[in-house]
């Protein structure tokens, strides 16, 4: 129930954050895609987009942890959308893997220190280079 809370939160985060010219969808579970005009402020508005997508959410009570890697792709009208968003997934888990950067946590149940969580400040979104749309 809190994972539907979550995603439907992010959702919402992402469809507000569209501009009306831009297309978003859920791909499934927790996937997600923007069809966005490539704009100079692009890389500053995909920032704000991942501050907002990871901000809290409330579930009966109770804080959620959010967190979101981001991956983007240009295309032009020429290039496959099936290989873009390979493109996007590859530059998402990129992204995730420089985030995963490991803090320690505080002690583990059984008294050692093993415990770690993703570094509190998000990794910049990353971008792969062509032109067009984003």
């Amino acid at each position: 129930m809190a994972y539907v809370s979550s995603t439907t939160a992010v959702g919402q985060r992402i469809a507000l954050w569209t501009a009306p010219e831009e297309v978003a969808a859920r791909l499934g579970g927790d996937e997600f895609v923007v069809l966005a005009r490539r704009d100079p402020h692009l890389q500053d508005r995909l920032t704000a987009l991942r501050t907002t997508i990871c901000a809290p959410v409330t579930h009966q009570g109770v804080s959620l942890t959010v967190g979101a890697s981001l991956g983007t792709a240009r295309v032009t009208r020429s290039h496959d959308l099936s290989a873009a968003l390979g493109r996007a997934d590859q530059k998402m888990y990129e992204a995730r893997a420089e985030a995963a950067e490991a803090v320690p946590r505080g002690p583990t149940p059984t008294g050692g220190s093993g415990a770690t969580t993703r570094r509190a400040s998000p990794a910049p979104p990353s971008t792969a280079s062509s032109s067009g749309w984003a």
